[in-house]
């Protein structure tokens, strides 16, 4: 996250947080304290069954984007180094390739 942007906002650039380990969620898709696996938080949903860390393929986009819009392939690959960039992150048609979605606003329900 960077200085000054409100809870829950992504920015370009973002980042792994350091000391987590391998497929720990990015900062700012963090889960909130007491929801198991499976319940929707902060805009994307964690799939039942799916190993610790992997985001469902499919991950819906908040307010201010089109409707069903999706976003595939977003996981943290296995022996990345802290800090590391997510790899392997698709992004919606029309954005160019490895650049991260901004201003995903959670949608705080």
């Amino acid at each position: 996250m960077m200085k000054g942007n409100p809870a829950g906002i992504l920015v370009p650039g973002l980042r792994l947080m350091k000391g987590n380990p391998a497929g720990a969620l990015v900062a700012g898709l963090r889960l909130m304290k007491g929801n198991p696996t499976g319940v929707l938080v902060a805009g994307l949903r964690l799939m039942k069954g799916n190993p610790a860390g992997a985001l469902v393929a499919g991950l819906r986009l908040m307010k201010g984007n089109p409707a069903g819009a999706l976003v595939a392939g977003l996981c943290l690959m296995k022996g990345n180094p802290a800090s590391a960039l997510v790899a392997g992150l698709c992004l919606m048609k029309g954005n160019p390739a490895g650049v991260l979605v901004r201003w995903i606003m959670f949608d705080e329900r």
